[in-house]
């Protein structure tokens, strides 16, 4: 009998998670409850983003008026599988949720932060700011100041950097990669327009293959020049971007810009694909 009671308790509990209406992102920070203004929307999506640039670890905030009858642990749970905070095989995110008609906070630690942001961590980040402020209705500085916490927690640890290059380094190598073949290219381009202007010049003498190899020179020198700028730009930036010392990081090639699947390149295009591991904090104010 007490084994059908667990069993039907489990069930329950599954069918209130399939019914949850989880909400969509719309970038870092997510406010269906409507308890941050503009300003303290931008202070906080600007730390999160320097965040992600530097070790490219994912926070996600959302808040929402109601946990739907659920716990806190497993609406975060659902939440943060269903968005994929953090990278992919990286798993360095992390969600703070908070639910002001419930009154209680969670914070949702992907497994690749676990060894920075521990439970103990993660809960006392939590009663620092969240209580105090939440109390007084301050909610944005609140999460403001927990999340530059965060920051000081991810980046004073250069472990992190070491954890994260699993997935930079494959994102260097293939902007590498299309760099070379754009330049090979270019190279073969060059020695097409080059071919043609010297079979023309032997054909004819006349002044119209003068004035059209003319051309084809100052065109060629052009873009030797414009070659020559791009190596000289490129070699700049490895000189002054690449990580020079522990700790250092490799911000995102010019080459390439723009976020795909949860990038690092500033800007907000989805979160990575990354997973809860299931540690974090939680409470109430």
């Amino acid at each position: 009998m007490e084994k059908i009671s667990i069993i039907i308790i489990c069930l329950l509990l599954s069918l209130t998670v399939l019914a949850l209406d989880l909400p969509e992102h719309t970038g870092y920070v997510n406010d269906y409850a409507g308890i941050f203004n503009e300003q303290e929307k931008q202070q906080i999506t600007s730390v999160i983003e320097e965040i992600e640039k530097s070790s490219t670890a994912e926070i996600a905030v959302v808040t929402v008026q109601s946990l739907e009858g659920t716990t806190k642990e497993e609406y975060a749970v659902e939440l943060f599988k269903k968005w994929g905070i953090g990278k992919k095989d990286v798993d360095n995110g992390l969600l703070i949720l908070i639910a002001p008609n419930d009154r209680v906070y969670r914070i949702e630690v992907g497994y690749g932060l676990e060894g920075f942001i521990t439970d103990a961590i993660a809960g006392r980040v939590a009663r620092k700011n969240f209580v105090t402020n939440f109390r007084a209705e301050k909610y944005g500085k609140g999460v403001y100041e927990a999340v530059l916490d965060f920051k000081g927690y991810i980046e004073k640890d250069p472990e992190i950097i070491s954890s994260v290059e699993k997935y930079k380094k494959p994102q260097f190598e293939k902007e590498m990669l299309s760099i070379f073949m754009s330049l090979i290219m270019f190279l073969i381009f060059l020695g097409m327009i080059m071919r043609a202007a010297t079979s023309q010049q032997k054909k004819k003498k006349a002044v119209k293959t003068k004035i059209f190899t003319g051309i084809v020179l100052f065109l060629i020198l052009l873009l030797i020049f414009g070659l020559l700028m791009a190596i000289i730009a490129f070699v700049l930036y490895l000189i002054f971007a690449l990580p020079t010392g522990k700790g250092g990081h490799m911000p995102p090639i010019f080459f390439g810009g723009g976020r795909h699947g949860g990038g690092f390149s500033g800007g907000f295009g989805g979160f990575g694909g990354g997973m809860s591991g299931g540690g974090g904090a939680g409470g109430g104010w």
